[in-house]
């Protein structure tokens, strides 16, 4: 158990795809250049962007976003930054904001030259990005019930204590469910300690390695999540 813990707090991204089957995908999506500062037309000077891009049509719930590259395309897998009108100060962008509950991503960044010329060279930015698609998960059922069902379906029983490492799983859920609640039914603010956070993650990755892989013990979990 001590072994699967320590694995999972430094290789949480590879536990997550290992356990959750979430979709991997490289998206690209153009770009407006949009930018805080009025646009003055057919004047080069310096301008501060600020951009969002919107990935709800892609995915209904996002773990990871990373921004691959960006700038206009002049071959099929290259694209140039020097879009404006220096070479020394090229397109420059970075993600400054994830919004995982609006499947939003925020640019921030600049670029000097003229921007209605530099927009017009079709920029994109070029995402690697983990989630689940529309329509992957259409369940009705509560939490504690989906688990349930889950685990007997898992294994052809309805003895769950049969599986030795339910009962030390559970006991996490029962703790992170508490936390959920807490949050949620909340008039001020919660404060959440890393390791709370560390329980909540071990919780689903024991979860769905049992439920999913049909692993029992802790052993073949770590095994599993870390060949």
């Amino acid at each position: 158990m001590k072994n699967l813990k320590n694995k999972l707090t430094k290789e949480r991204l590879t536990a997550i795809a290992k356990i959750t089957g979430a979709s991997y995908s490289i998206l690209e999506k153009h770009l407006a250049l949009e930018s805080p500062t009025p646009f003055l037309k057919s004047q080069e000077q310096h301008y501060s962007l600020k951009e969002s891009i919107y990935l709800h049509d892609d995915f209904e719930n996002l773990l990871h976003v990373k921004l691959l590259d960006y700038g206009s395309k002049f071959e099929e897998d290259q694209l140039e930054r020097n879009i404006g009108s220096s070479d020394r100060e090229p397109l420059e962008l970075k993600i400054s904001e994830i919004d995982y509950k609006h499947q939003k991503v925020v640019l921030e960044g600049s670029i000097y030259g003229d921007l209605l010329h530099a927009s017009a060279n079709d920029p994109i930015a070029k995402f690697l990005i983990a989630g689940f698609k529309p329509g992957d998960y259409k369940e009705h059922l509560s939490l504690d019930d989906k688990i349930k069902i889950a685990g007997r379906e898992s294994y052809s029983t309805d003895d769950l204590s049969t599986i030795p490492a339910w009962g030390d799983v559970i006991g996490e859920f029962k703790k992170a469910q508490k936390l959920r609640n807490k949050i949620a039914h909340a008039h001020s603010r919660v404060e959440v300690s890393t390791e709370q956070v560390d329980s909540v993650f071990y919780c689903l990755a024991g979860l769905i390695a049992i439920m999913n892989s049909k692993k029992y013990d802790f052993i073949s979990i770590r095994k599993h999540l870390f060949p």
